[in-house]
Order: C-alpha cells, then sequence, then structure tokens
C-alpha cells in the first residue's frame, strides 16, 4: 500500500463511500455494484407539460420508454412498481392511470391497484374515474365511479 508524502503509516486512513437516492431508497457505490447485474422492471408514469411519460429504472437511471397526450390525468410522478395485484373480492375506485400489454393501473388514493388486461372485455380510457369490480367468472366489471365533492349544496 502506498501513502501519501506526510501520511503516517500507523494512522487509518478513512475511506469515504459516496451515497445516493435510487427509486426512492438511499443506497451506496458499493451497494449498487452488487445489485447492477440484477434485472428491475421498475416502472413508472411521469405527467407534466400535457405528457405522459412511461419510464423504466435501468441501472439507477429512468429511461424513456413511451410519451403520450397525458389527456385527462394530473400532473405527477406516479409510481407503477408499487402496484398491488388487484383483489377480486373487492371493489376498487378510482382513475385509471396507465394500460400496458399486460394491465391496467388504477390509482386509489395514494395506493396503485393492476388489473389484468385478460379480464376486461374493453379497456377503460385512461384518466377516467371507475369503479371496477368482478363477477363470480373473475371477468371485470367496469362503471362510472361515484365521484365525491367536498362543495356545498344549497
Amino acid at each position: 500500500m502506498t501513502d501519501f508524502p506526510g501520511q503516517n503509516a500507523s494512522r487509518p486512513r478513512l475511506v469515504a463511500e459516496v451515497g445516493f437516492f435510487v427509486g426512492g431508497d438511499f443506497a451506496t457505490s458499493s451497494s449498487r455494484r452488487k445489485h447492477k447485474g440484477a434485472p428491475q422492471m421498475k416502472q413508472r408514469l411521469l405527467v407534466m407539460n400535457g405528457q405522459r411519460i412511461v419510464q423504466t429504472d435501468q441501472g439507477g437511471a429512468w429511461a424513456n420508454q413511451k410519451v403520450d397526450k397525458a389527456g385527462a390525468l394530473k400532473p405527477g410522478i406516479y409510481n407503477l412498481y408499487m402496484a398491488k395485484e388487484a383483489d377480486k373480492s373487492q371493489r376498487h375506485d378510482g382513475v385509471i392511470v396507465h394500460a400496458d400489454n399486460n394491465k391496467i393501473y388504477q390509482q386509489i388514493g395514494k395506493n396503485f391497484v393492476m388489473h389484468s388486461k385478460s379480464d376486461f372485455d374493453i379497456v377503460p380510457d385512461i384518466g377516467s374515474a371507475k369503479s371496477i369490480s368482478y363477477d363470480a367468472q373473475g371477468k371485470a366489471l367496469v362503471a362510472q365511479a361515484v365521484k365525491l365533492s367536498r362543495g356545498r349544496s344549497r
């Protein structure tokens, strides 16, 4: 080991570990190296400036996959990778935020639920508020969601 001029060999050297944020989690450079080879299919939806951008995580950096018009979606970052599988015994009321080849993603409050696209006869419009429930055969039943308002009535 080579020492720097004027460094006392008996003193331990300090080594700095660089930290950074990866997909909302704090990671260090050594932990990033360990997980770099593992394939991660994290997806998020970025809505801004009237555009809906689908992004995937590739080695700690978000890469654009698809760009469309935002339509009725509100601007923001929608972390689709946080979506849970839909419980077919419950009714899900919320906004449809994304649909890909296999799944339909719905925002319910601050959480996300993903429905299997094969359960739908007609895919709901993105940005529309829908109430999704399932029949005994597991097929999705789509209805217009009841919108609650905080306004006053006279």
